[in-house]
């Protein structure tokens, strides 16, 4: 049977007023002489922050009769100066931010605490989190999904960039980029960082950037002329940059769709092969051929050109077993492959 109605109204018909705001740059100073004024009379309970009530108006409403009381929780400055104007004034009742300490709220602390160790064992955002990426609860069914295929591009950018890694940016266009996706760059990160063994995961990742110089710069665009969503990581070592592009097909079946250029559909999983070569007939049956003798058995090709015939191609190959040093240097003996990079996912 509430009533809701203006702040003004609220004010002037309330005989016990109470906040229940948080402390914004909007509420700071939120109520003051003239609120309290139009009150008139009555009581004014604050167990919300301090600030959103001006101490020393309040102090002089009680004081002068223009209310009848106060009772305050929490004030601007904690903890309390002595010479505070409501510690002198008669009709107010003042207790040091006591509003967390009953039964009650420690329950609820005890079960949020639980909830959220919960959630970080099921690799879950964590709510409130002081030195982890958050995100609202109600958003992470949305973001999920791309919280993996922005670990997988990262960890393939990270595997096919040679030198020292100097910056990486993660890109979002479409759909995604009207979410919060803080949780997302991290996960990129940790995938960039992960075949470097350093000890990483979403949590630290940004601060290990910050700490080993690694520029991080995160952009977004509402507009994707071919997804619906699209994560894309580029990862740069001063002279040579590598860009690798995912989303999701169906929902929730992840696809790297770009590598540096090259339009493909590949399937991210397991062992694979990134073999760069040029665009001549045979190149592909060389290749199986190679794989086949060293007994590496191909579960799946993806691949694409970027102009004619005759020009450069990349062919992405899921593999069933390891390719080893030997097996690499065999396939760069022809003269027809530029590069071939072994990934593991």
């Amino acid at each position: 049977g509430a009533e809701l109605v203006e702040f003004d109204e609220c004010l002037s018909r309330a005989d016990f007023l109470t906040v229940h705001t948080p402390l914004t740059p909007e509420t700071e100073g939120l109520i003051s002489t003239d609120e309290l004024e139009t009150m008139g009379s009555g009581y004014l309970i604050n167990c919300a922050r301090g600030g959103v009530v001006d101490e020393a108006a309040l102090a002089e409403a009680v004081e002068n009769g223009v209310l009848d009381g106060a009772a305050v929780d929490v004030f601007a400055d904690e903890p309390v100066s002595p010479d505070n104007p409501l510690l002198s004034v008669e009709n107010v009742v003042v207790t040091p931010h006591l509003g967390a300490s009953t039964s009650a709220a420690q329950e609820n602390v005890a079960v949020s605490t639980a909830d959220q160790v919960v959630a970080a064992l099921r690799e879950e955002p964590v709510m409130n989190a002081l030195n982890a990426p958050s995100v609202d609860e109600s958003a992470f069914p949305r973001i999920q999904p791309y919280i993996e295929i922005a670990e997988t591009a990262g960890k393939i950018a990270g595997q096919l960039l040679d030198g020292r890694l100097g910056e990486v940016e993660v890109s979002y266009q479409g759909d995604i980029a009207a979410e919060d996706v803080e949780l997302v760059t991290a996960s990129a990160l940790k995938g960039v960082f992960t075949p470097l063994e350093w000890q990483v995961n979403a949590v630290n990742a940004p601060q290990i950037a910050k700490e080993r110089g690694i520029e991080v710069t995160e952009s977004k665009s509402r507009q994707s002329e071919d997804f619906q969503s699209l994560v894309t990581v580029t990862v740069r070592n001063g002279d040579e940059e590598m860009t690798i592009s995912g989303t999701l097909f169906a929902g929730d079946d992840p696809r790297i769709v770009r590598i540096n250029g090259y339009r493909l559909d590949a399937i991210p999983h397991g062992q694979m092969l990134v073999a760069r070569n040029y665009d001549k007939p045979g190149v592909i049956g060389f290749i199986g051929t190679v794989l086949g003798e060293n007994d590496v058995n191909i579960a799946g090709m993806f691949n694409a050109r970027r102009a004619k015939a005759g020009g450069e191609a990349l062919t992405v190959y899921n593999l069933d077993d390891e390719v080893t040093d030997d097996v690499r240097e065999k396939l760069l003996a022809d003269d027809r492959i530029i590069d071939v990079d072994a990934i593991t996912l």
